[in-house]
């Protein structure tokens, strides 16, 4: 009978432990949760988040993942319609990622970079005029 009894409690603290653990997992989740949003809002910005942060996207696995970071390491895109360009993301899948995905970036431009042409000698200035041109 008591092992009987030892088993009963052997089982009950399992079950606390996995609760705990359970809980514990659902709290570093959220913690992280919070990080990945795009500005407070709860959207991941397809130009910063890591494979495994992409995967929490609804149809997106590891291959998808890794293919969107491999296309904006080719070309950031510029806004939420420029994940179409990824090879098995087409309008649909779109549809279902539109309100859970933001575009961002490290330059806070979406991806943009630089398109003044300032700085690089490659714009225009006002008149039309090359801006990086010497002058004579």
């Amino acid at each position: 009978m008591r092992s009987m009894r030892a088993m009963q409690v052997t089982r009950r603290r399992q079950r606390v432990r996995r609760t705990m653990i359970g809980c514990a997992m659902a709290i570093v989740l959220a913690v992280n949760g919070k990080m990945l949003m795009a500005a407070g809002d709860g959207r991941i910005d397809i130009n910063t988040a890591s494979v495994s942060e992409l995967i929490e996207l609804p149809g997106v696995g590891p291959a998808k993942a890794a293919a969107i970071v491999e296309e904006r390491e080719r070309k950031p895109f510029a806004s939420v319609e420029d994940i179409t360009r990824v090879s098995g993301i087409g309008d649909r899948m779109l549809e279902q990622l539109r309100d859970k995905i933001s575009v961002g970036g490290a330059d806070g431009n979406g991806g943009a970079g630089n398109r003044s042409g300032a700085g690089g000698g490659g714009g225009t200035d006002g008149a039309g005029t090359k801006s990086g041109a010497k002058s004579r």
